[in-house]
């Protein structure tokens, strides 16, 4: 079907594979698990509570995860499957501040968004620094087969750039948007062109 649809001309068919393991994928390597409700996408729970706890925030070592281990393994399935001729898309690349909201308490971090930003942005680094990390990895595992700009987007290997998912932008004032979002969306955007 996917070599079928590949000669299709339609901009609604995407043609290259997906390595999608939720929404959550970033926020496991910061310690977060995935709960499956059923056949439901996967669900993470919030590790902190307050901003307090996110002084001593870094970056963790990316890829360790069992779910982004997941990710690199469908890559790397297929490219055996189809023998590299299909394009590879990254997975679901959730924004810094979607991934944020994923592992803080929801309603201490949107009253943080709104009232105190600027204590955010040691963990919205941290996310910056693991999203360049694990797509760079993501990059390489694809190797020759890589399509961008991602998930969800039509993509293709001579495009550039990263597709991520900002949905939390329609729940915010612009000033918390300016203050939360743009700088990290923005090294995103610099970092792969």
């Amino acid at each position: 079907g996917m070599a079928t649809s590949a000669e299709w001309q339609s901009d609604w068919v995407y043609q290259h594979l997906d390595p999608w393991y939720g929404v959550g994928v970033y926020a496991t390597a910061f310690g977060a698990h995935y709960y499956w409700d059923g056949d439901s996408a996967p669900q993470t729970h919030p590790l902190w509570r307050s901003l307090d706890e996110l002084e001593a925030i870094r970056t963790p070592q990316v890829g360790r995860s069992e779910e982004m281990q997941e990710v690199l393994r469908r890559i790397r399935w297929y490219r055996a499957l189809t023998h590299d001729r299909l394009p590879i898309c990254l997975t679901d690349t959730q924004s810094p501040q979607d991934t944020a909201s994923l592992l803080m308490e929801t309603s201490e971090f949107f009253a943080a968004c709104a009232a105190q930003p600027e204590r955010l942005a040691p963990l919205l680094d941290a996310i910056t620094d693991a999203i360049i990390a694990f797509s760079e990895m993501q990059i390489e595992a694809i190797g020759p087969n890589l399509a961008l700009p991602g998930h969800q987007m039509i993509c293709h290997p001579a495009w550039s750039g990263i597709s991520i998912s900002d949905d939390n932008m329609a729940l915010l004032s612009p000033t918390a948007y300016a203050a939360t979002c743009v700088p990290y969306n923005s090294r995103l955007a610099r970092h792969f062109g």
